[in-house]
C-alpha cells in the first residue's frame, strides 16, 4: 500500500472540505447544510477541525481555526470577506500543487503517478489562462501573477 498516496488524497479531501465550509460560511450557511457538503474519508484527526470551522462564529474565525494545522500557510490576511476568498483560493491552488511536486521524491510509487496527473490538470489550467489573457490583451505581469507554479 502507499501510504504517500493516502496522504495526498487525505490532504485534497480535507483541501476540499475546508473550501466547501469557507465558501458556507462566506454564503451564511446554516451549520447542518455545512455538514452536509463534507465529504466524509479516513482521517479522523480532520473530523474535528472541520466541526470547528463550521461552529465558528464568522469567516475570520473559522480561517483562524486553521492557525495550528499543516494549513495554515492558506489562511489569508485579514481584509473584508470577498478579498479573503480570492486570497484563499489562491493559497490552497498553490498549498495543493506544492504538495503534488513534493511527491517528486518518492520515485516508482502509485502517488507519484497521480501527482504528475493532478500536476498536468494545473498546466492545462494555466495555458487557458495564458490563451484567455492573449485573446483578451491582458498584461504579461497580471497573467504571470495569476498562473499556479512554484514559488
Amino acid at each position: 500500500m502507499d501510504l504517500n498516496l493516502l496522504k495526498l488524497f487525505g490532504t485534497e479531501f480535507d483541501l476540499y472540505n475546508i473550501t466547501n465550509i469557507v465558501r458556507g460560511k462566506f454564503w451564511n450557511l446554516n451549520e447542518q447544510s455545512l455538514h452536509d457538503l463534507l465529504v466524509s474519508h479516513i482521517s479522523g484527526n480532520s473530523d474535528e477541525l472541520l466541526s470547528k470551522m463550521i461552529s465558528a462564529e464568522n469567516l475570520k474565525s473559522s480561517f483562524m481555526e486553521l492557525s495550528k494545522t499543516k494549513f495554515s500557510e492558506i489562511i489569508p490576511s485579514e481584509a473584508d470577506d470577498i478579498v479573503m476568498m480570492n486570497e484563499f483560493d489562491r493559497k490552497s491552488d498553490l498549498f495543493l500543487y506544492n504538495s503534488l511536486l513534493r511527491e517528486f521524491t518518492n520515485m516508482f510509487k502509485l502517488s507519484t503517478v497521480v501527482s504528475v496527473v493532478r500536476l498536468y490538470d494545473y498546466g492545462i489550467i494555466n495555458l487557458s489562462s495564458i490563451s484567455y489573457a492573449v485573446e483578451n490583451t491582458i498584461s504579461s505581469n497580471i497573467v504571470v501573477s495569476k498562473i499556479i507554479t512554484s514559488e
